[in-house]
């Protein structure tokens, strides 16, 4: 019964395999290269945002390729694709009626310096047209990713190519000034960790017992004199004293 289940599972996850190498990698936000293959952790990545498959391992992956998966699915350093592809690469498609306005997400610790400079990655950007696809790749990379608006309209009269890969727009690099977007703070990527008071510092410093009034060491000082000088001196004993020395 073990065995059944398990080539169960082998012969689905073909199936869907299929569906997105084969058929529809778009669909899942994935750019094949020229020969077909996409890298197997953007493979993973797509799985798990889709429930029924969010158990996918690569050893799953492998499992298909030398089982139900032989002379259909080919892996190689990393990456994967179908041998019997139904799509055309990107580059023989270029994109007509690009929307006056695309989104792409950047990682946060990547934002001002995007803001700066641009995208000029190698390779190729993807870019959505709609905010929520943007973010919904976007947060393969960051957990909260920064969408950023990018003219390109603007970005098309002066020359730049679009391609479309479904509902996918690409293109190679995009300028800074075509960018619009949140400003370029400085992202503290250990934000969601609380920072230790530094105990140098004595206006951080934790009072050393509780209350409002807190230690400082010239309050110590002043007590410390305070308490030194609390007896009063008796005079007359002192002048007996002196009397007494005087008729010796």
């Amino acid at each position: 019964m073990a065995n059944k289940n398990v080539l169960f599972k082998v012969k689905n996850l073909l199936a869907q395999l299929n569906h997105i190498l084969a058929r529809v990698p778009y669909e899942y936000f994935l750019v094949p290269d020229k020969d077909g293959f996409v890298p197997v952790k953007e493979l993973i990545q797509a799985f798990h945002e889709d429930t029924p498959w969010g158990y996918v391992r690569p050893y799953h992956l492998n499992e298909v390729f030398i089982t139900e998966g032989r002379g259909q699915i080919e892996i190689e350093d990393g990456k994967i694709r179908h041998l019997n592809r139904k799509f055309s690469h990107y580059t023989e498609t270029f994109a007509d009626n690009v929307p006056f306005i695309l989104y792409t997400p950047v990682r946060r610790k990547a934002h001002p310096v995007v803001m700066e400079r641009g995208i000029t990655k190698q390779g190729h950007v993807l870019l959505f047209n709609s905010k929520n696809d943007a973010e919904r790749y976007g947060r393969r990379k960051d957990a909260a990713p920064v969408i950023l608006s990018v003219k390109a309209s603007e970005m098309i009269k002066q020359g730049k190519l679009f391609w479309s890969f479904g509902t996918i727009f690409i293109t190679e690099k995009i300028d800074a000034h075509f960018i619009d977007g949140p400003p370029a703070l400085q992202v503290n990527m250990e934000g969601s960790k609380s920072k230790k008071p530094d105990l140098k510092n004595k206006n951080l410093a934790m009072p050393p017992y509780s209350g409002d009034f807190i230690m400082q060491p010239e309050n110590i000082s002043k007590q410390k004199k305070h308490h030194s000088s609390g007896k009063k001196k008796i005079t007359w004993k002192e002048d007996v004293r002196k009397a007494r020395r005087s008729e010796r």
